[in-house]
C-alpha cells in the first residue's frame, strides 16, 4: 500500500505540478519518446547504443555518489543524461567503439563541470560528440536506411548533392515520422515534438530562443529560395535547437542575450548548408555556441576555489529545492532529511562564502542608496503629490487620516489661518470703528478699553505670522 500510495503521489505530481520534479526525471522523460522512435526505427542498432549510454551512464552516476559522499553540497552531475545525449547524435551504423568513446567522454565532462565549475551551462554529450567527431574525422555520420539497414545518406545530404535548390526530395509526412537514415534517436520530428511539449509544460523550455531558432533558420531559406517544409522538417535540427539550446538549464542568465544565441544558432545552422554542409552543421554550430558561453563564464567569473563553489552550489541547491519543501499543503517537518541538509547547506555556505557576503551587502548598500536616491528625487520634482507611507507619522489635526488621506502642507495651514485671522480683523476693525463713532468724545480710559478687547488675536496674528 505504501508503494502505491508513493507512485500515485508521484503521478500526481508529475501530471499536476511537474515544475517540482528534480532536473534529471525531467529531461530524461523529454528524451523518452525519442529514445521509443529510435528503437522502433533502428532495432537492434538503437538497442545496443541505448545499453551502452546506460551501462557507461549509470556506472559513472555510482562512482560520483562515492566521489561526492563527503561533499557537503554535494555536486550534481548528470552523468547518465549526458551520456544519452552523446550518443543520440551518433549514426545507428557507426561502430560501438565511437558510442563507448563519445559517453566516457562526456561522463567525464559532466562530473568535471559540476566538481569544479558548477556555474557553467552547457551540454557535455553535444560538446563530446564534436569532440569525437573531429578527432575521428566523422566517424559517427555513419547512417543507414530503417528500411533494410544498408548504409545510406541523410535526407539533407541528398538534396544537397543530387537536388536543386528549391527541391524537395523526401515526403514531408516522412520526414516528420522519422523513418529515415539519421541519428540513431534524433530522427523523428514527431517524438521531438513531444519531448519539446512536456519541457514547456514542465517550465523547463525557453520559448524565446526556440522562437529566435526559428526566425533565423528561416532567413537562410528565404535568401536562398529553399523549401521551406523541407529544410524546417527535420529532426536533427529540432532535437539540438530545442530540446539542447531551448533547455532553461543551459542558458546564460542575461535574458537580453537568449533571443540573439537562438537566432544565431538557427542562421548558422542553415546558413552552412549551403556550403555543403549536412545535419551535423546543427551540432557543431550549437556546441561551439555552448563551448564559448562556458569559456566566457570562467574567465569572467575567474573564482573556481573549492569554497566559492560549494557556495555557488548550496545557493543553486536551495533556489530549486524551495519549490518541493512545500507538499500537500504543508511545509515539511524539521526531521526530513532535505531540511536538515540545507541547514548544512547553509552553514557551509556561511564558512566558504565571505566574499559573496561582501557582494550581497555591497549590493545592499547600493539598493538602499538607490531607493533612498528616488524618494529624495521624487520628493523635489513632485512636492506635495508624493503620498505618505504607511510608515510616516500623521501631521496633527491637520491631517486626512494617513495613508489614506494627503499629508497637511505647513505653510498652507498658515496662510489659511492668514486668510481667517484677517477677515476676523477686519470685521473687528470695522465694529471698533462703528463704536468710536457713535460718540466722538470718548475718554482716554474708554478708548483704552474697547482696543484691549482685541489684543489676544493681535497675539495670535503675530503666532501665525512667525509659524
Amino acid at each position: 500500500m505504501l508503494a502505491v500510495g508513493y507512485v500515485g503521489r508521484a503521478l500526481d505530481k508529475a501530471a499536476f505540478s511537474p515544475d517540482t520534479l528534480p532536473d534529471d526525471l525531467v529531461i530524461g522523460l523529454a528524451l523518452t519518446p525519442t529514445v521509443i522512435a529510435g528503437l522502433i526505427f533502428f532495432k537492434l542498432a538503437a538497442l545496443e547504443m541505448l545499453v551502452v549510454a546506460l551501462i557507461v551512464g549509470v556506472v559513472a552516476q555510482l562512482v560520483c555518489r562515492y566521489l561526492f559522499r563527503n561533499f557537503i553540497p554535494k555536486p550534481e552531475a548528470s552523468p547518465l543524461i549526458a551520456a544519452i545525449f552523446g550518443i543520440a547524435l551518433v549514426g545507428p551504423g557507426a561502430s560501438l567503439v565511437i558510442s563507448v568513446e563519445i559517453a566516457l567522454l562526456a561522463v567525464v565532462l559532466e562530473v568535471l563541470r559540476a566538481r569544479y565549475t558548477p556555474a557553467v551551462h552547457a551540454q557535455p554529450g553535444l560538446i563530446a560528440y564534436a569532440c569525437i567527431a573531429l578527432a575521428t574525422r566523422g566517424a559517427p555520420f555513419a547512417y543507414i536506411n530503417p528500411a533494410n539497414g544498408k548504409p545510406f545518406a541523410d535526407p539533407i545530404a541528398i538534396w544537397s548533392n543530387f537536388f536543386g535548390p528549391g527541391a524537395a526530395p523526401i515526403d514531408p509526412i516522412r520526414l516528420y515520422v522519422g523513418n529515415v537514415p539519421g541519428p540513431v534517436f534524433a530522427t523523428s520530428l514527431m517524438a521531438i515534438v513531444i519531448g519539446v511539449a512536456w519541457l514547456a509544460y514542465a517550465k523547463r523550455l525557453s520559448p524565446v530562443v526556440t522562437l529566435g531558432f526559428l526566425l533565423g533558420a528561416i532567413v537562410p531559406a528565404a535568401i536562398y529560395h529553399w523549401d521551406f517544409l523541407f529544410q524546417l522538417d527535420s529532426g536533427p535540427l529540432w532535437f539540438v535547437g530545442a530540446l539542447i539550446l531551448s533547455d532553461r538549464r543551459l542558458l546564460p542568465g542575461s535574458w537580453a542575450s537568449r533571443p540573439i544565441l537562438g537566432f544565431a544558432a538557427g542562421i548558422i545552422s542553415l546558413g552552412l548548408r549551403n556550403r555543403g554542409y549536412g545535419i551535423e552543421a546543427a551540432f557543431f554550430t550549437v556546441a561551439a555556441l555552448q563551448a564559448f558561453i562556458a569559456l566566457v563564464v570562467v574567465l569572467v567569473d575567474g573564482d573556481w576555489s573549492y569554497p566559492a563553489t560549494r557556495a555557488w552550489a548550496a545557493a543553486a541547491k536551495a533556489r530549486r529545492a524551495a519549490p518541493r519543501d512545500q507538499q500537500d499543503g504543508r511545509a515539511r517537518g524539521p526531521e526530513r532529511s532535505r531540511l536538515g541538509h540545507r541547514h548544512f547547506l547553509h552553514s557551509d555556505a556561511e564558512c566558504g562564502g565571505d566574499r559573496l557576503r561582501a557582494l550581497a551587502g555591497g549590493l545592499h548598500d547600493a539598493g538602499r542608496k538607490g531607493r533612498e536616491w528616488l524618494e529624495l528625487e521624487a520628493h523635489l520634482l513632485f512636492g506635495d503629490c508624493v503620498r505618505p507611507d504607511t510608515q510616516h507619522a500623521a501631521v496633527h489635526e491637520h491631517d486626512r487620516r494617513d495613508p489614506s488621506g494627503h499629508p497637511a502642507h505647513l505653510p498652507a495651514v498658515g496662510l489659511v489661518e492668514q486668510v481667517v485671522t484677517g477677515g476676523v480683523a477686519h470685521e473687528v476693525g470695522v465694529e471698533t470703528g462703528q463704536k468710536l463713532d457713535r460718540r466722538r468724545r470718548w475718554s482716554f480710559r474708554e478708548e483704552l478699553q474697547i482696543q484691549s478687547e482685541h489684543l489676544g488675536f493681535l497675539a495670535l496674528h503675530a503666532y501665525c505670522d512667525q509659524l
